[in-house]
């Protein structure tokens, strides 16, 4: 896993600068366009995510997508769970 460390591009130490941005993300054959924030390395260029950031913006596809679909989004079925033990 790359750490993104002092904000500095493992990749060729060049500046990482956080950016947030209305993208496709694609989960299985479908493809949903979410809001999401990652760092891009001012010189290579190369967009980077955390851990956090990769898990956040899955969730906002999954949930676009059961939206789209008519289905329960992950937060509601976690309540439903937790409500029923």
């Amino acid at each position: 896993m790359i750490r993104l460390d002092a904000n500095e591009c493992p990749l060729c130490e060049g500046a990482l600068e956080k950016r947030s941005e209305i993208r496709d993300i694609h989960l299985g054959n479908r493809t949903a366009t979410v809001p999401h924030s990652f760092y891009r390395c001012d010189s290579c260029r190369e967009d980077l995510y955390t851990p956090e950031q990769m898990e956040a913006v899955q969730l906002l596809a999954s949930d676009k997508l059961r939206d789209e679909e008519g289905l329960l989004r992950s937060s509601e079925i976690r309540s439903i769970r937790t409500r029923l033990g």
